[in-house]
């Protein structure tokens, strides 16, 4: 699962890995575009993934982001440093758990 903000950023990751894919019979790869600087988006996303039955052997969470003082707070009124990097890993990882196959890391 690749989750992006920008559509064509997530989907041209999701391009470069079933290219490079080793088994692509038993691989599945799908993008996702959500807003992850809010709850409601990692809510939203977990949700998706919770509806599709979606299994796990792997996560990497690769989230983060640069301060920004022209536009500090995300759509909650978080910092949207801390709303990436610390609530949205939280809540993502959180939701997911159930998800994970045995053996999962």
């Amino acid at each position: 699962v690749i989750v992006g903000h920008s559509p064509t950023k997530a989907h041209a990751v999701l391009g470069n890995m079933s290219a490079i894919a080793q088994f692509p019979q038993e691989q599945k790869f799908k993008a996702y575009s959500v807003d992850l600087l809010t709850v409601k988006g990692g809510l939203g996303l977990t949700a998706q993934l919770n509806g599709n039955k979606t299994r796990f052997d792997y996560v990497i969470l690769t989230v983060g982001m640069w301060p920004n003082s022209k536009e500090p707070l995300s759509g909650d009124g978080l910092d949207k440093v801390i709303s990436l990097d610390v609530v949205a890993r939280y809540l993502v990882f959180r939701e997911i758990v159930p998800l994970l196959n045995p053996g999962a890391r």
